[in-house]
């Protein structure tokens, strides 16, 4: 778990919100949410087999890291969902804090992304979820 480890390292106190880790490669993001895994995807970033260090990992974001190949993650907060992601998939996971669910910004329900996926297991169908609920709070954003 060497990768792991230098992604924890490089994630701490860093102000990056997300650190991948495959030997010498790393890839950083200091962007909020799902947006890194969905700009390393978009980019056509080869994650398979990294080793990831996130802010957060809710069940959407568990399900875009077993998308990109991730093998190892590391997280402050990770939800129970995004924990049996990981279990299913055979994905090792560090935490601090395992919380029921990955709130809204305002604190007041169910985190948009967590919300696309409730119901998807699959990470091509939660990939796939994601893109249109972003598309669809880009057109309709919260009040």
């Amino acid at each position: 778990m060497v990768d792991l480890e230098k992604a924890k390292h490089s994630f701490d106190g860093s102000g990056f919100s997300f650190v991948a880790v495959k030997g010498e490669n790393v890839f950083t993001s200091r962007k909020g949410g799902v947006i890194p895994l969905l700009e390393f995807i978009a980019e056509g970033v080869d994650l398979k087999g990294f080793s990831a260090a996130d802010k957060v990992i809710g069940k959407a974001a568990a399900l875009l890291m077993v998308y990109c190949g991730i093998r190892a993650a590391y997280t402050p907060v990770i939800s129970k969902k995004a924990l049996e992601v990981f279990e299913n998939y055979g994905i090792y996971a560090e935490y601090d804090k395992l919380v029921e669910f990955i709130s809204n910004r305002r604190n007041t329900g169910l985190c948009p992304m967590e919300e696309a996926v409730l119901n998807v297991d699959e990470p091509e169908k939660a990939y796939n979820a994601v893109l249109n609920k972003i598309e669809l709070l880009k057109n309709n954003p919260p009040q």
